[in-house]
């Protein structure tokens, strides 16, 4: 009598994380419900390097990271849409269809931002109901941005992305939204920018951003410690690197994360106002910067400052099994916004082994 053969189908999720110094890529592989993560890989880009000037250089970093993730063209690619050509706008709507829904959203964004609704291209997401209006989130980024970023990644051999993911998401997707239960304000750093969302019963609500970011450090550290730009950017990434400048360099992050922790003091505030918020709610302060290292000052100092008196202030509520180093936790989140397109799947290792041919 012949047995029942099982045969386990699998699909590869890459996230291509492209940001303004560096490129990140993650592999994962889902098989049933457990996803482990194939492999990885990060270049650095030279400091006066981006998609307007010498973007040939980045094209061939691409090429590099294409191939030490080995990309199949059966693997599903999920890029980021970088923040600096992303809006976020809430608007409210009464009910209708949701192609009607969409127009109307495009027509009020062309309202209100002046720009031609045929250049735009909007993610458009409901918040809350009110009565008969809806209240709805809206991404808004140029058709012109979007297809030079796809015209660098097929230079590059990728093809088209399955997924461009809007880059403040791309953590969200490895949060635990069981922590996210009541008033939350999850808050990123990077080299570009800071980040703060707002939400609410794990719906995101608001977004906020500011150009206060991890470059004020990198102009610091090449005044005071005659490092060039490059070195100052692989040592911010790196993190425990930036301690081998001594005690100076304590003065040194807290006069930034001073101005940064004002600076979300400003935008939480706006955010509560804008909302009506009840002065009595006890919110929940999410941090992320661009490693451990910088997370745990991050933390350290908004507790010292006071960022929001009576909030309590953590690092950010990631899912079981994601790892606090070694991986691009951007480039992970994109994989895994990869892997939901699939189906549900829980990371069940930390290793990275490398990936097989």
């Amino acid at each position: 009598m012949g047995g029942l053969f099982l045969q386990l189908f699998y699909r590869d999720s890459i996230g291509l994380e492209i940001s303004s110094y560096f490129l990140n890529v993650v592999k994962l592989r889902k098989v049933g419900k457990k996803v482990r993560i194939l492999g990885k890989g990060s270049i650095q880009v030279p400091y006066d390097v981006s998609m307007n000037n010498e973007p040939e250089k980045i094209v061939d970093s691409l090429k590099e990271l294409k191939r030490e993730i080995r990309f199949d063209i059966e693997d599903l690619l999920v890029v980021n849409l970088s923040s600096d050509n992303v809006l976020f706008r809430r608007i409210s709507l009464p009910k209708m269809s949701k192609g009607q829904t969409i127009n109307a959203a495009r027509f009020q964004i062309n309202r209100e931002l002046m720009i031609p609704v045929e250049e735009i291209v909007i993610d458009i997401f409901e918040i809350e109901r009110k009565n008969n209006m809806i209240d709805y989130g809206v991404f808004i980024a140029r058709n012109s941005y979007i297809n030079s970023l796809i015209d660098m990644l097929k230079n590059a051999g990728f093809g088209e992305p399955d997924v461009i993911d809007v880059d403040y998401l791309k953590y969200l997707h490895l949060v635990d939204d069981k922590k996210l239960t009541g008033y939350n304000f999850l808050v990123t750093e990077s080299l570009t920018g800071i980040v703060v969302m707002m939400v609410v019963n794990g719906k995101l609500t608001l977004v906020e951003a500011s150009s206060i970011s991890l470059d004020d450090v990198m102009n610091m550290l090449v005044d005071n410690y005659g490092v060039s730009n490059d070195e100052a950017l692989s040592i911010i990434k790196n993190g425990a690197e930036i301690g081998a400048f001594g005690k100076q360099v304590n003065e040194l992050l807290e006069f930034h994360y001073r101005d940064t922790v004002y600076e979300i003091e400003k935008l939480i505030r706006s955010m509560i106002n804008s909302n009506e918020i009840p002065q009595n709610i006890k919110f929940k302060i999410y941090l992320l910067s661009v490693n451990e290292r910088l997370t745990a000052e991050f933390v350290k100092y908004a507790r010292e400052i006071g960022l929001i008196e009576g909030s309590t202030i953590s690092n950010f509520p990631f899912k079981k099994n994601i790892p606090a180093t070694g991986v691009p936790l951007g480039a992970l989140g994109l994989a895994y916004r990869g892997v939901m397109e699939i189906g549900k799947g829980e990371l069940v290792s930390e290793k990275i082994p490398k990936v097989k041919a």
